[in-house]
């Protein structure tokens, strides 16, 4: 055993020699404390540790918490994310909708005849004015147009001229301003053709708002204010029994 001295002052100015042991009284200590242990091994170390073992009972109740988990996360994934990719494949029906065709009002024919105006002369015929015709689709057309000379009528209407309006070739008289249609009521110089001529046109209707305002021509698109088809039974108006589908 070592042992170690500490000096401290005293008010007496005397030194006080303290002695403090370590290693073998420690050591000694922890022997004691043992030994009172032991006195209550028999009935506390004997009771508890069967206690004590029991608890890898409890853990083997949280194993099975735990294999009832995956089983939960099975049922979830299995059925959950099935269904909600069919929600999700309901989708494209949707846009399906909002991808269907729009069509304007025409009339059907079986032969260039159907097409003819009623009463007209030389109709069917490859000249204007008589150059209706019956297309692929079974719809009426009109071939319109080839020259400023069709619109003449041999000279007697010699202001009269060839143009295209929205693609079909049109016979009309050009204009400057409003005051050259006076003969032509309700229309002002409003109208321009496909190649920057400006023509006599009436006011544009209206957006629609209901399909009553579509008159038999369709059907209204309230968003656009257009009128347009999707069937035959949209097209009702004169002149007009089948949906030409663009």
């Amino acid at each position: 055993m070592r042992n170690l001295t500490f000096m401290l002052p005293l008010p007496l100015s005397l030194p006080l020699t303290l002695l403090a042991c370590t290693g073998d009284d420690a050591a000694d200590g922890a022997a004691d404390t043992a030994a009172d242990a032991d006195t209550t091994e028999d009935t506390g170390d004997g009771d508890g540790d069967p206690s004590g073992d029991g608890d890898p009972s409890g853990d083997g109740d949280g194993d099975g918490d735990g294999d009832g988990d995956p089983s939960g996360d099975g049922d979830g994934d299995g059925d959950g994310d099935p269904s909600g990719d069919g929600d999700g494949d309901g989708d494209p029906s949707g846009d399906g909708d909002g991808d269907e065709p729009s069509g304007y009002c025409g009339l059907g024919c079986s032969e260039d005849a159907d097409c003819c105006p009623l009463g007209s002369i030389g109709c069917p015929g490859d000249d204007y004015p008589n150059n209706h015709f019956c297309n692929d689709q079974g719809v009426c057309e009109f071939g319109g147009c080839s020259s400023d000379d069709d619109c003449t009528s041999n000279g007697l209407l010699p202001t009269m001229e060839c143009h295209p309006i929205g693609e079909q070739p049109t016979c009309f008289e050009p204009c400057a301003a409003d005051s050259d249609c006076l003969l032509q009521p309700g229309t002002t110089c409003s109208g321009l053709s496909d190649d920057g001529v400006s023509y006599c046109a009436p006011e544009p209707a209206p957006p629609c708002r209901s399909d009553d305002d579509c008159g038999g021509y369709g059907i209204c698109d309230v968003d656009s204010g257009e009128c347009y088809c999707l069937t035959n039974g949209h097209c009702s108006g004169e002149g007009v029994d089948t949906c030409v589908v663009r």
